[in-house]
């Protein structure tokens, strides 16, 4: 096993199944079972593989590379933490429920989402909407991400986003909605301290970003109250 180890080097996937592979001739000259068993044990160990793929691997004598290779993507993968944000949630609601797809796209424009992944869900939609084929595969074909299809196949399979989904999409356009406003409130009252007035024309000016504040403030009274839909 070291010396299989050696020859090949088995700090990559691909190191590991040159490695195996040339192990597994050895394995064949054995004449039981196990002491086949045993030997694959062994290799496992000896890698850092998992004994019942070693196992499958040989009986089966697929592509160890390319099993390999998988195994090792998917630890990768894993360590990739998607973190499920308001926008994200809200999308996978949606999408779980697609026929609200309609109403939601006349009350959120992906302009108005930050969160990346939640983009490439809206897109995904539109496209499909628009295609008129809004299939989970033909939608998630559409975002090319095997992590985002995971995580959304998962939560789908759940039925978290089957039960009171309209109430978690009204909740997140709120959020999404207010989120917005007071970034633009906070941009405007920047530039309303940073005003330098010094002939009508900067007034005038300075006039317009105060009553844009206040258009701003009475909508983000009014979502608070609820009143916006």
């Amino acid at each position: 096993l070291s010396f299989y180890a050696k020859e090949h080097s088995i700090q990559g996937p691909e190191g590991k199944a040159k490695a195996s592979r040339a192990f597994f001739s050895y394995v064949d000259s054995l004449h039981s079972d196990i002491q086949k068993d045993a030997s694959l044990e062994r290799m496992s160990q000896h890698y850092a593989l998992k004994p019942e793929v070693v196992k499958k691997e040989y009986y089966s004598r697929g592509s160890v590379e390319t099993s390999f290779t998988k195994q090792n993507s998917q630890l990768l993968h894993a360590q990739k933490r998607i973190v499920l944000s308001a926008e994200l949630r809200a999308m996978i609601a949606v999408l779980a429920n697609n026929d609200c797809f309609k109403e939601f796209r006349s009350r959120i424009s992906v302009e108005e989402l930050d969160d990346p992944l939640a983009q490439d869900l809206y897109i995904a939609l539109e496209e499909s909407y628009r295609e008129g084929s809004m299939s989970f595969e033909s939608i998630m074909r559409k975002t090319a991400n095997p992590e985002l299809e995971s995580l959304v196949a998962k939560y789908i399979v759940s039925g978290e986003f089957s039960v009171h989904f309209k109430q978690i999409i009204d909740d997140s356009v709120l959020l999404i909605k207010r989120n917005n406003l007071e970034k633009k409130r906070d941009s405007i009252s920047n530039q309303i301290r940073l005003s330098d007035v010094r002939d009508r024309e900067d007034q005038k000016q300075l006039d317009m970003l105060l009553s844009e504040k206040m258009h701003i403030d009475l909508e983000l009274e009014t979502l608070k109250k609820g009143k916006n839909w």
